[in-house]
C-alpha cells in the first residue's frame, strides 16, 4: 500500500481505493493542519505537460511535493475520521429518503398534482471533506 508523509513527521498508509477516489485531490494533515495534493495511481498523467518536472531529489518524472499551508479555522471539534484521521469537519450531504420515494409513488398515482412533495422526505449523511468516505 502506498504511503504518504506530512513534513511534521506523520506518516499515512493510503489504501488502493482512497488513491483511485481521491488521486490529485487536497488532502490535510491532522497533525499539523497542512494540506497537500495525493499522488496520482502509478501509470496515470494528470493531464498537464508538466511530467517532465524534477523532484529536489533529481527523480524525472516525479512532481515535487509542497505543502499548502491550511488557510482559516475550521476544524470541529472533537471530530477526527476513522479512515484518513483529517479533523476538518464532514460535509453533509442529503438525498430523498425509501419514505420520500414511497410517497412520491403514492401520489402519483392518486394525487398527481402533489406528488412532488415525496421528494422534499430527505436523509442526510456525512461525508469526510479530506477523503469523501461515506461516515455514519
Amino acid at each position: 500500500m502506498p504511503t504518504l508523509t506530512c513534513d511534521c513527521g506523520k506518516v499515512y498508509t493510503l489504501t488502493d481505493d482512497i488513491v483511485r477516489a481521491r488521486a490529485g485531490k487536497p488532502f490535510t494533515c491532522s497533525q499539523c493542519g497542512k494540506s497537500r495534493r495525493l499522488p496520482l495511481p502509478d501509470g496515470e498523467k494528470s493531464g498537464d505537460t508538466s511530467s517532465s518536472l524534477t523532484t529536489p531529489s533529481g527523480h524525472p518524472g516525479q512532481r515535487p511535493s509542497t505543502f499548502v499551508p491550511f488557510q482559516g479555522d475550521a476544524q470541529a471539534v472533537g471530530f477526527e475520521c476513522p479512515f484518513c484521521h483529517s479533523r476538518t469537519p464532514p460535509n453533509v450531504l442529503s438525498n430523498t429518503s425509501t419514505a420520500g420515494w414511497v410517497i412520491f409513488g403514492l401520489l402519483l398515482l392518486t394525487c398527481f398534482p402533489v406528488c412532488f412533495l415525496g421528494l422534499l422526505v430527505r436523509d442526510q449523511y456525512h461525508v469526510c471533506a479530506s477523503c469523501g468516505i461515506k461516515l455514519a
